[in-house]
């Protein structure tokens, strides 16, 4: 097997132009374990292959070099030890140095974001830093050892069964990952060890995260970590041989269905001992052929190959292998689930079985109790038992199909609430799920999941009517969808408790812009004392922390400039929290650099600091590359560039502030003309035009404004 990925960057040779047999990035030598297996053929396999020995630094940071294990095109990863610790580890030192302080930045918090994934079957991290001396940032690793080997040869000898109690291990591991917004996007045989624990039982571990992609919270890819060089339009990322079709096609939106595409060719090899589109020819001039048969071409059916495999296991890898995403299992978990569905002789979800197939499933689960129906009542009875079975599985069938469609329903409407499109567009679709939903619930009035969706839809179009500027129609939508939520908790309903206090800062938020302060701080701070109790059940809940911080940017609004300040300092420190254990997340980003905003612009604040508002632009600026069209992540980042310079203007650094104001003005004004009626890019329109005039003023330049106002 062959990696692919291109480590030049942005304005680099064409995506396949770096290719080279023994590989790019993540093959075999990449990996902290030693031996070989798939991809260790060509230069830079096994011990001292590709690098020469005296290319080894001696000391990388705190860490005295050893052995090199393996290397790629991105990386080189040696046995290390630190003073003081005898035990070694495996550290990964990357080629390219990181010079700016934003790609360090990126770096570490990126770095940190594996730093979470803390499970038995995945090599932790252990520490990263920086080289001084070179620049060249590097990962330590869990050493799995030195008799771990590849998934693929520890499989052969196994029976199929205990290679697939294995594997459902390793997507276990897998799975704690993807619960943690990390996708691994290089899974192969050489990145899952399997080693021995202390009884000597094999257990397995997957190993290197080099190319990972962290997810957000809605499971929409944020960030790469393509060897902590930024991927690009068209370049390549993974491995010749075991990558996706979506990789093949140059699509980064790489998510947990593309690590199912790993796990299937990871069982594929094991079962057969073979790639499930065979085995790529090594011949640059082939690559572009075998990645189009990649991208239009079904994977072969492992039982085609070895006819030992049972049909429910064929068909849980020929669906873990579908060409389309959304036709493979969602996630690690659910591939595992199948699996172990399959396990124990129960119908498995890729392969949904027939009614007499049901019944001999459940006879040979209830073996004894078959003997003596037969004896006793006959085969009649045995046939009414397999249509019984058959009828309960029809039930379950419907109700996985009622389950799709409220899923597919609450996907749209927190879809419909993202939306950064027109409110036309917006109204529609809730309009359009609204009616779906009534129909719904004239046919299953009491149905808890469909009552739960509607006071969903009903927040939701609350919040649009407050975008139109309609408080009343979101007061009375508000409030029904928080009588609803208390209405099923009444009931004894599982309610996320996040959302009826959801709803009562909704209510709140109504009455505040109707101009009725009294009855808005009332519901603003009996909703900030229920998500204080909250957080103290979940202190470590980032959606509960989240809500916390805009709780208290409310109460604001009902305190003196003492208080205010105070607030606000709460809200910064557990912001920050959010940041350091979800780096990169722009919604955190976001919520830190309105934090951190200077509020009272007429006169500098007391306390305020520059740093401060450079940390703000920082992370409103990563936040809005994250996303570029969204308005409120526009919005903070024009307030925290006006920040900076209403700071300098204080200062009396004067020298060229009128200028960059009148960039920012510039810049300000093209986003009001796109979206003329949004309150908060006028409201930094406004802000950025006032520091325009007086940078001017300050300068002695004649105050004249060529972009009025909205």
């Amino acid at each position: 097997m062959t990696s692919l990925a291109s480590d030049e960057g942005p304005g680099g040779a064409s995506p396949l132009g770096a290719y080279t047999r023994g590989g790019l990035a993540g093959a075999l030598t990449d990996t902290p374990f030693e031996g070989g297996g798939r991809g260790d053929e060509g230069g830079g396999g096994g011990e001292g292959g590709g690098v020469p020995a005296d290319a080894a630094p001696e000391t990388v940071g705190p860490y005295r070099i050893g052995s090199l294990i393996g290397t790629g095109g991105s990386s080189a990863v040696y046995e290390a030890t630190r003073a003081g610790f005898e035990r070694p580890v495996a550290l990964k030192l990357l080629h390219t140095p990181l010079v700016s302080g934003r790609a360090r930045w990126r770096f570490e918090h990126e770095v940190r974001s594996l730093s979470r994934l803390e499970h038995p079957g995945i090599a932790r991290v252990l520490d990263f830093g920086i080289d001084r001396r070179t620049d060249r940032p590097y990962l330590v690793l869990e050493r799995v050892g030195p008799d771990a080997a590849p998934f693929e040869r520890a499989a052969r000898g196994m029976g199929v069964r205990e290679v697939v109690v294995l594997f459902a291990r390793a997507c276990d591991a897998l799975a704690h990952a993807h619960q943690r917004g990390v996708v691994h996007r290089d899974l192969k045989s050489a990145n899952v060890l399997v080693a021995r624990d202390a009884e000597g039982r094999p257990r397995p571990v997957i190993v290197d995260f080099g190319i990972a992609r962290t997810l957000a919270a809605d499971g929409t890819p944020r960030s790469a970590l393509t060897h902590l060089a930024a991927t690009h339009p068209g370049m390549i990322v993974g491995t010749l041989g075991t990558m996706a079709p979506e990789q093949a096609a140059g699509d980064h939106a790489a998510d947990t269905r593309t690590d199912v595409w790993g796990l299937g060719v990871l069982l594929f090899e094991a079962l057969t001992g073979e790639l499930p589109h065979g085995d790529p020819d090594p011949d640059p001039r082939a690559t572009l052929v075998w990645l189009a048969t990649l991208r239009h071409t079904d994977a072969r059916r492992a039982r085609s190959l070895n006819p030992a495999i049972p049909r429910d296991l064929d068909a849980i890898v020929a669906k873990a292998l579908s060409r389309e995403k959304k036709d493979r299992y969602g996630n690690a978990a659910e591939l595992a689930d199948d699996l172990r569905r399959f396990l124990d002789g129960l119908p498995t979800l890729a392969r949904p079985p027939q009614p007499l197939e049901l019944a001999w499933k459940w006879a040979v689960r209830h073996r004894k109790a078959v003997a003596v129906i037969a004896v006793i009542t006959g085969f009649a009875w045995f046939t009414a038992l397999a249509v019984a079975e058959a009828r309960h599985q029809r039930i379950l069938a419907a109700e996985r199909a009622l389950d799709d469609h409220a899923f597919l329903l609450g996907r749209l409407i927190e879809d419909a609430g993202r939306l950064t499109g027109t409110e036309e567009i917006r109204g529609k679709l809730l309009l359009r799920i609204g009616s779906q939903l009534r129909a719904d619930l004239a046919r299953r009035p009491d149905d808890p999941t469909l009552r739960m969706l509607h006071a969903s839809l009903r927040r939701r179009q609350g919040e649009l009517s407050m975008d139109l500027g309609r408080p009343e129609e979101a007061f009375v939508a508000f409030t029904e969808a928080s009588e609803t939520l208390a209405d099923l908790r009444a009931l004894g309903e599982r309610v996320d408790p996040r959302e009826p206090i959801a709803a009562t800062i909704r209510v709140g938020d109504a009455h505040w812009h109707a101009g009725r302060r009294e009855p808005a701080e009332r519901f603003h701070r009996a909703a900030h004392a229920d998500l204080l109790a909250l957080w103290r059940e979940r202190p470590n809940h980032p959606g509960v922390i989240n809500d916390l911080c805009w709780s208290y940017e409310r109460l604001t609004s009902y305190s003196d400039a003492q208080t205010r300040a105070a607030l606000r300092a709460e809200r910064a420190a557990l912001a920050r929290e959010l940041v350091q254990a979800d780096p990169g997340n722009p919604v955190h980003l976001h919520n830190l650099a309105d934090a951190l905003l200077i509020r009272e612009t007429d006169s500098l604040p007391p306390g305020a600091d520059a740093r401060d508002s450079e940390e703000a632009l920082a992370a409103s600026t990563i936040a809005l590359d994250s996303n570029p069209n969204n308005r409120l992540y526009q919005n903070i980042e024009l307030r925290a560039r006006g920040d900076i310079m209403l700071i300098r203007l204080h200062r009396g650094e004067t020298s060229g502030l009128a200028d960059e104001a009148a960039a920012q003005v510039a810049r300000a004004r093209s986003l009001l003309d796109t979206h003329p009626d949004d309150p908060y890019l006028s409201e930094a329109y406004q802000y950025v035009v006032s520091i325009q005039s007086r940078a001017r003023a300050a300068a002695g330049v004649a105050v004249h404004d060529p972009t009025p106002g909205p």
